[in-house]
Formats: structure tokens, C-alpha cells, sequence
């Protein structure tokens, strides 16, 4: 089992963020599996699962309304298959509230 923990990121601003998609970028294209997505909003002490990476696409993407945050929050990904994992980034899409 893989597992990245990237550093607590604020997008500059602590307003609230609306996470409107989650590409990840540079991936390998696998025959299957997935790649899970976690965050914590909680400097680190609990993790939620936002969605699942298919690794059988190109730039595999979460589409949906991913929920919101205040501050900074911090992402996990976990590949628990049994081959070799690479990515080049995340990119994030939100929107800063009013």
C-alpha cells in the first residue's frame, strides 16, 4: 500500500473553499484499480474520503461537489494495488465564498 500525505494548503486565503473537482494529473494508465482521495480539515487527526481516482483513464478526475473548508486542509492518496504507482500533481478547482 502507497500512501501520500501532502502538506496543509489554505489556497492563500483562509476564507472558506467550495471544492468543485479533483483531477490527478500525470498518472500512470493502469488495467485497474483506483487511487483514493482523503482530506483532513483537522491539522492531520482525521482524514474523509472524497471520492476515488479509476486509474484506467488518462488524468482520472472527481467530478462531483466535494464539500467545503475553512482555513487549510491537508489530502491523502492511497493505491493499494499490487503495481507500480506515479503521479505528477493534483489540481485543484474551488471557489473562495464572499
Amino acid at each position: 500500500t502507497l500512501t501520500i500525505q501532502k502538506a496543509k494548503w489554505d489556497a492563500g486565503t483562509n476564507k472558506r473553499k467550495f471544492l468543485t473537482g479533483i483531477s490527478l494529473l500525470g498518472s500512470d494508465i493502469q488495467a485497474s484499480g483506483t487511487t483514493t482521495l482523503k482530506i483532513s480539515t483537522d491539522d492531520y487527526a482525521t482524514y474523509s474520503t472524497l471520492g476515488t481516482f479509476d486509474n484506467t483513464k488518462i488524468d482520472p478526475r472527481i467530478n462531483q461537489l466535494l464539500g467545503s473548508f475553512e482555513g487549510g486542509a491537508s489530502f491523502q492518496l492511497t493505491h493499494s494495488a499490487n503495481t507500480a504507482w506515479r503521479a505528477k500533481a493534483l489540481q485543484i478547482e474551488y471557489e473562495v465564498a464572499s
